[in-house]
């Protein structure tokens, strides 16, 4: 079942549009949405999907688990990381991200207060090129949304 607002938003839609023809982000990610963190106050925003890229989407179950995944490297490990229907292996994470693999395949998420961006990538795209996309998105979005 899908979480109750995965209805994409026009403004978010057009703002990840914009960041995704970015020269520093264009050709690093195979896949990348923009959902909500749930932070206090805006609990039913908990995993809503705010925007994807054309070709993925990030389902109910998979957005809601996400937040709860960031800063809890235990639970990451035991649960992995599940994006678009595949699911990566939890591989690395800091104070505000984490990092999957599934093959050669990636995944990264990363915190922006409201937003979390998450991102996945595909050879002959590498982690490093992936999380710096994902960091110029969530640093956007930080600009943008007061904290």
């Amino acid at each position: 079942m899908d979480h109750p607002s995965w209805k994409e938003d026009p403004a978010w839609k057009a703002f990840l549009d914009y960041k995704l023809s970015e020269e520093k982000v264009r050709g690093n990610f195979t896949g990348m949405a923009i959902i909500g963190a749930g932070v206090p106050g805006q609990e039913i925003q908990r995993g809503a999907v705010w925007a994807c890229s054309p070709g993925f989407r990030v389902v109910g179950h998979e957005g809601v688990a996400i937040p709860d995944l960031i800063g809890n490297t235990e639970l990451a490990q035991t649960k992995g990381i599940t994006l678009n229907g595949r699911k990566y292996f939890f591989v690395g994470s800091d104070d505000r991200s984490i990092s999957g693999k599934a093959g050669p395949d990636g995944c990264v998420v990363v915190k922006a207060h409201h937003a979390i961006v998450v991102a996945v990538y595909k050879l002959p795209t590498q982690h490093p090129e992936c999380y710096g996309a994902a960091l110029v998105v969530a640093d956007a979005i930080l600009a943008t949304i007061p904290t």
